[in-house]
C-alpha cells in the first residue's frame, strides 16, 4: 500500500485515476468541503463511487440554530476543525455526484440530543457524460 501526503482540497492524483474513494467523519472538518468534493469528482473514473460515512446538519431547526451557534464558536476548536452543522449530503450532489444509497440516523439513539449525533452513510458515484461508457 502506498500512501501520499496532501490536503483534500488539492489531491496529488490525476484525473480519472480511481474506481473508489471513501470519506468518513471528514468533509465537516476540511477547510473547504465544496472544493474537497470537486477534488474527489476529479480523480474518480466515469462511473466511479464514493462512499460516505458523516456526521451533518440536524433535522430540527431548533438542533441546527445550536449547531450554528456551536459551530461558530466553541466546537470546531475543541474538535480538530469538526463542523457539525453542514449539509453534506446537498454537497455531495453539488459537486456532480448522484447519490445511490442513504441512510440517515441519529446515533447514539439516547434521549438526550448531540449536536454530533445526526448522520448519513451512503454511496454516490460520478455519473457518466452523455454519450459515454
Amino acid at each position: 500500500m502506498e500512501t501520499h501526503d496532501g490536503r483534500a482540497e488539492q489531491l496529488p492524483f490525476s484525473d480519472a485515476s480511481f474506481d473508489a474513494a471513501i470519506v468518513s467523519m471528514t468533509l465537516c472538518s476540511v477547510a473547504d468541503p465544496h472544493t474537497a468534493l470537486a477534488e474527489l469528482h476529479r480523480v474518480l473514473r466515469p462511473g466511479g463511487q464514493l462512499r460516505f460515512f458523516e456526521h451533518v446538519q440536524a433535522d430540527s431547526p431548533a438542533a441546527r440554530r445550536v449547531q450554528r451557534g456551536l459551530d461558530a464558536t466553541v466546537w470546531p476548536r475543541l474538535m480538530g476543525g469538526c463542523h457539525t452543522g453542514r449539509d453534506t449530503q446537498t454537497a455531495i450532489t453539488a459537486a456532480g455526484f448522484t447519490v445511490t444509497t442513504v441512510d440517515r440516523f441519529l446515533f447514539p439513539a439516547t434521549r438526550m440530543p448531540s449536536s454530533a449525533g445526526t448522520l448519513i452513510l451512503g454511496t454516490a458515484e460520478r455519473p457518466y457524460q452523455e454519450g459515454t461508457r
